[in-house]
């Protein structure tokens, strides 16, 4: 269960049935319940207290939890059970890794939705600021939706030797061919749980442009990509130029994507379960 959502559920079925209770902690519980709903957090102290054990589900979610001062107050106790399990992709994905092809890297891939939480707009200003720079320099967009769309479209149709607007792609291979002709993925998201899509272009050979303390910064210990100040575009510009002038260190040749395996992560979720039935000796 979620910590606000449905923790005080799990809480009060635990505290009258003994059953125990998994929390799993998003980016919603974090930027939104906690900063926001102060009055609730003697509450989710104690939603966290009789866990069983406390997911997150990337390394950044969890620094930013402890950033909070909720957690320096009532958190000293909950390490112990915390567990970090990222989230799978689909075996499509994992069924035909790629690996980092030997290009000059100019070519960039979004995927996603066109709200100001993706911060595209941003992306697109700091791509557009790089012509000078990198004459070369393109990128792909894909998806639909968001209060960002109709100003993306206008962009694209300015600049359309520079932005590409794709729309919606949901065929897998018509995704894949998208990933195999670009370069590097990037997605600055303003706040991001994990972003599964940063994994799928990984398989694909790209390394990924993405924020600091967000989604998958964090989760791998090799070079994948770099980390930007989504707010700022001297940064953004500065990671892309980045990823181009390095781009030959990025992904080794033995990264390894098991643990975005869904069955595996389901074999892991049940490990948690089936512990904390035999500790609370629930049948």
């Amino acid at each position: 269960t979620t910590l606000f959502s449905d923790g005080a559920l799990a809480l009060k079925i635990y505290k009258e049935y003994k059953i125990p209770y998994i929390i799993a902690i998003r980016s919603t519980d974090i930027t939104l319940f906690l900063r926001y709903r102060k009055d609730l957090h003697f509450l989710a102290s104690q939603i966290l207290k009789n866990s069983s054990t406390i997911t997150f589900i990337s390394k950044s979610s969890e620094q930013n939890f402890f950033n909070q001062s909720f957690a320096r107050k009532y958190a000293p106790g909950f390490a112990s059970k915390i567990k970090i399990i990222c989230n799978g992709v689909d075996a499509f994905w994992l069924e035909n890794i790629r690996k980092r092809q030997h290009v000059v890297p100019h070519k960039l891939l979004f995927i996603g939705k066109f709200d100001s939480n993706k911060n595209v707009l941003q992306l697109l200003k700091a791509v557009l600021s790089l012509k000078d720079k990198i004459p070369a320099i393109k990128i792909n967009l894909v998806g639909s939706g968001g209060d960002e769309l109709d100003e993306i479209i206008a962009l694209s149709n300015e600049n359309p030797e520079t932005i590409e607007y794709h729309g919606p792609v949901y065929d897998k291979e018509e995704l894949m061919k998208l990933y195999r002709n670009s370069h590097i993925f990037s997605m600055i998201s303003n706040y991001e749980t994990f972003g599964l899509v940063y994994v799928e272009a990984l398989t694909q050979g790209l390394p990924i442009l993405y924020s600091i303390n967000q989604g998958i910064d964090g989760t791998f210990e090799e070079k994948v990509g770099e980390a930007v100040d989504q707010s700022s575009i001297n940064s953004i510009c500065e990671g892309i130029i980045k990823l181009k002038s390095d781009y030959e260190s990025y992904l080794p040749g033995n990264l390894s994507f098991a643990r975005f395996d869904w069955e595996s992560i389901s074999k892991e979720y049940m490990s948690l379960y089936r512990r904390a039935a035999d500790l609370k000796k629930i049948p």
